[in-house]
């Protein structure tokens, strides 16, 4: 199954938090199209607050009430530097999101650095409306 048909259908992670994670990557690679789509999608079809999706993209604090959704913010978040995942956190993700959620959280996000990489490498610009082939 191509990974962006499983993320539609099926994923462990919800809308939201699927949202959470590519807002999350997008935001790392500078990537304008993607921000600039996935900002959208994330607060008309993901239910983010648009302070929350904005504050992915740019990098900033911020927090969420539903404990997954909190979760898979802090772990992407973690991942998306170079950092190590502390043990403390790991166990809470293990308890809140599982390892399928553990999974698809690092693949979903190696997936966006893929698709942001290939935007930036051929400059697409955040108000792209299609390429010619």
């Amino acid at each position: 199954m191509p990974t962006g048909a499983y993320f539609q259908k099926d994923s462990s992670l919800s809308k939201a938090e699927i949202e959470i994670v590519t807002n999350v990557v997008n935001g790392r690679w500078l990537a304008a199209y993607g921000n600039y789509e996935h900002e959208k999608i994330g607060v008309e079809l993901g239910g983010l607050d648009p302070r929350q999706a904005e504050a992915l993209i740019a990098g900033l604090p911020t927090s969420f009430d539903d404990p997954r959704q909190q979760l898979v913010y802090e772990l992407s978040s973690t991942l998306v530097r170079p950092r190590v995942v502390p043990l403390g956190l790991y166990r809470r993700a293990e308890e809140t999101i599982g390892v399928a959620g553990i999974v698809d959280v690092t693949v979903l996000m190696g997936w966006f650095t893929s698709v942001s990489l290939t935007l930036a490498a051929f400059d697409v610009p955040s108000n792209a409306a299609g390429l010619k082939q």
